[in-house]
């Protein structure tokens, strides 16, 4: 789970046990590389595979973006940094009542910050 703030910080690193929870700093002008890599006993790796749309979870009253599927390289004793920018380009859009359709495509952290 991805949140914005002032600064990255990894909150929880630990992907077995469900979910791992990182913030990142926002602006127009950010730019980031995100990378994952799989750790603990050698293996083939994992699946991360989401169904890449929004989420709405009407226990927090929050929206999620579901970023999508990929996969997480396993290793043989060395582990590998894999790198998974690209999953976390948003292309949403959106048609209002007047028939304008609304287009949104970029990276999380690029959100302008008038829009929150």
């Amino acid at each position: 789970m991805m949140t914005l703030g002032d600064e990255f910080v990894v909150m929880d690193g630990n992907g077995l046990e469900g979910e791992c929870t990182f913030q990142m700093p926002s602006g127009e002008e950010k730019k980031f590389k995100v990378y994952v890599v799989s750790l603990g006993k050698p293996g083939d790796g994992t699946d991360v595979d989401y169904p890449d749309y929004w989420v709405y979870d009407e226990e927090t009253a929050t929206w999620y973006y579901e970023l999508g599927t990929f996969h997480i390289k396993g290793h043989n004793g060395k582990p590998v940094w894999q790198d998974v920018t690209e999953v976390f380009f948003i292309k949403y859009y959106y048609e209002t009542e007047d028939g304008t359709t609304l287009t949104f495509k970029s990276w999380p952290w690029q959100v302008p910050s008038d829009l929150f």
